[in-house]
């Protein structure tokens, strides 16, 4: 992943609510965002959530908002990023806001 412009992802932390967020274009990010070594899952219409890719084997918490859109058991921390026709990092569009935010999403305590 090489530097670009910052873009607009979706961040779906477990224990929070979903939330959008406009972060720097790196790898360390990323990581940061899912708290270590990233997994890319495509969840078509150039859609992707990217996920611990060591979530399973370090027993993290699962994550109900995020496995629901990606139709599988996630756990710990998640973020969905728009993929460019070239594979590059985009800005979620607000057609892809829309849709993100109208899915179920976890119970969060008040």
């Amino acid at each position: 992943m090489s530097p670009g412009k910052p873009v607009r992802v979706m961040s779906f932390r477990v224990g929070h609510a979903p939330v959008v967020l406009v972060v720097p274009n790196t790898l360390d990010t990323f990581q940061t965002l899912v708290a270590g070594y990233i997994e890319n899952l495509n969840l078509g219409g150039g859609l992707s959530i990217w996920i611990n890719e060591d979530g399973l084997r370090l027993r993290l918490p699962p994550n109900p908002a995020a496995s629901e859109l990606a139709r599988r058991p996630i756990v710990g921390d998640a973020c969905v990023v728009r993929n460019g026709a070239r594979g590059e990092l985009c800005d979620l569009t607000d057609a892809d806001l829309a849709l993100l935010w109208s899915r179920p999403r976890e119970q969060v305590p008040a």
